[in-house]
């Protein structure tokens, strides 16, 4: 069987599954871009209080709920991982998906799975140094993934660049989609060099 090598890039928890991929089957990354990236911050995002909210029978379909049916709930939950403007449009869409059935399971799954009152499960830590491609990790100026967090994780890949986004937030491709664009041309034109002996 042949396997193609490709760049690949993830925002958040698709970050995290970019960069475990590149440690797990190295021979298939030839670059990565992350956007604030999943698994590079030893703290829970909120603390305690984040572990006791996951953890608190009912507290997440008491927020799944307030998703479908408050406009103002899900314009405050936008503007923590969006700098631009949060449109009419956006709201709607978040809400449609919010209303399908099973919407937030796997999700919540997720977080029942990965948040422990110590910390997260999953920290790469050390482990990056194993990264051989080249990677490219941004973190916007507001990210709710500390900058200090992505940058340090940038220094443990040898090949590890950081870049902070001025003015953006979280959720990157959309508040600043020309920079995250920018630096994935330039990854994927530097992959498509032939490799030196």
């Amino acid at each position: 069987m042949v396997y193609l090598s490709s760049v690949l890039g993830g925002l958040s928890l698709g970050g995290a599954i970019a960069l475990r991929t590149a440690l797990d089957d190295p021979d298939r990354v030839r670059g990565l871009l992350v956007c604030g990236p999943y698994g590079v911050d030893p703290h829970m995002p909120g603390g305690r209080l984040g572990w006791l909210t996951v953890h608190t029978p009912g507290v997440d379909a008491l927020t799944w709920w307030t998703m479908r049916h408050s406009r103002r709930a899900v314009r405050a939950t936008l503007g923590t991982v969006l700098r631009r403007p949060i449109t009419d449009e956006l709201v709607d869409e978040v809400q449609i998906l919010a209303r399908t059935p099973d919407a937030g399971d796997a999700w919540r799954a997720f977080q029942r799975y990965e948040s422990r009152f110590a910390g997260p499960r999953t920290v790469f830590g050390d482990a990056l140094a194993r990264v051989g491609c080249p990677a490219v990790l941004l973190a916007g100026e507001h990210d709710i993934v500390p900058p200090a967090a992505v940058r340090a994780a940038a220094a443990h890949i040898p090949r590890g660049a950081f870049v902070e986004v001025p003015e953006a937030g979280h959720w990157l491709p959309r508040d600043a989609p020309e920079a995250v664009a920018a630096h994935l041309l330039e990854l994927i034109t530097m992959s498509a060099e032939p490799d030196t002996p």
